[in-house]
């Protein structure tokens, strides 16, 4: 009997140990995914080539790990935005993950921000977070995502009905639900909302996902000849990442002229092969004025049209690094 005992006992420590360990690779393995940034240009792109009868929205995410104390551990400063614009904003949030162990899944709790345009921004300038206590947000009862590994992704969701918000527009109450997919390199979101009555609210009327593709980082360099001129205006520590990053060509006075470089990982419409693509653009013009295309995995690619050239390697560059906007020069003809 006793030795049946101390079997059973090791058993048991055997399996807790199990799934402690489980719990905490599949933690961390999290972790490590959701930081980034990502961005469905591809989508939008492909869309737009197929004529979808619902084309997604522009969407850019950052998922930034931040150090908050005051918030527990594993917390992230979350950052979305549209049409590849910082500026549009519809979406900022702290983010805390923790396991859950009743659900036995990993649980984001979300907090927003009561003064949002306080902290805009604070993936480049952490500092920005620094005071932030949970006195300055506020969050929604019912609305945690739980997060499930099965196979090799991440499948997030909320319970069904739980999250009940009031409309600040209609003074209604909203039932707002997630179906979200999270793998190495891609997180898809589908956001949808309803009424009490189930009358559509907001979400994509395809009931498709927006799927955002993580973001690889590149650092390169602009030269621009004016026409009449025989002389380059150089910028240089330029940061443009695959999913649709543009960046704007200054003059020598270091204001905008009416190109622009573009770079996109994208796929060929009639082989569906990969492709990364360096675009010069000019304003008014949907149609690229040149290009060229590589390997998606390349190190580093360029352009030479003579009177302006550009030229990029991947980077290290790590999230929350400000970009630089650095001033143009002059420079003698490359």
């Amino acid at each position: 009997m006793k030795k049946i005992l101390i079997l059973c006992c090791a058993v048991f420590l055997q399996y807790s140990c199990s799934v402690d360990i489980d719990k905490k690779e599949s933690m961390q393995l999290f972790m490590q995914w959701f930081e980034g940034e990502f961005d469905n240009n591809h989508q939008v792109w492909w869309e737009k080539q197929t004529q979808a009868e619902f084309p997604h929205e522009h969407i850019h995410s950052v998922f930034k790990r931040v150090d908050l104390p005051s918030f527990g551990k594993n917390i992230f400063y979350v950052y979305q935005y549209l049409n590849g614009d910082p500026s549009q904003v519809y979406r900022q949030r702290i983010c805390k993950l923790s396991w859950d162990e009743k659900e036995r899944a990993i649980r984001l709790k979300i907090f927003a921000f009561k003064n949002d345009k306080d902290y805009y921004f604070s993936h480049h300038n952490p500092n920005l977070l620094s005071d932030l206590t949970k006195e300055d947000m506020y969050t929604f009862e019912g609305c945690d995502v739980f997060w499930r590994k099965i196979g090799s992704e991440f499948i997030g969701s909320m319970p069904t009905g739980a999250c009940r918000v009031e409309s600040k527009r209609s003074g209604k109450t909203i039932i707002i639900d997630d179906d979200l997919k999270l793998s190495e390199n891609e997180i898809w979101i589908m956001d949808k909302a309803v009424d009490e009555d189930g009358n559509y609210i907001y979400g994509h009327k395809g009931n498709e996902h927006h799927k955002l593709r993580k973001c690889t980082f590149y650092k390169g360099w602009i030269a621009y000849k004016e026409e009449g001129s025989d002389k380059y205006t150089w910028q240089s520590d330029l940061l443009w990442h695959d999913q649709g990053k543009r960046i704007r060509v200054l003059d020598e006075n270091n204001q905008s002229t009416k190109f622009e470089f573009e770079l996109s990982e994208l796929t060929h419409v009639q082989t569906k092969i990969p492709v990364l693509v360096f675009k010069l653009f000019e304003d008014g013009n949907d149609e690229a004025i040149d290009y060229v295309w590589t390997n998606p995995n390349t190190e580093r690619v360029g352009i030479n049209l003579r009177w302006i050239q550009s030229g990029i390697t991947e980077s290290m560059f790590r999230i929350g690094c400000m970009e630089k906007n650095t001033r143009s020069k002059r420079i003698n003809q490359l």
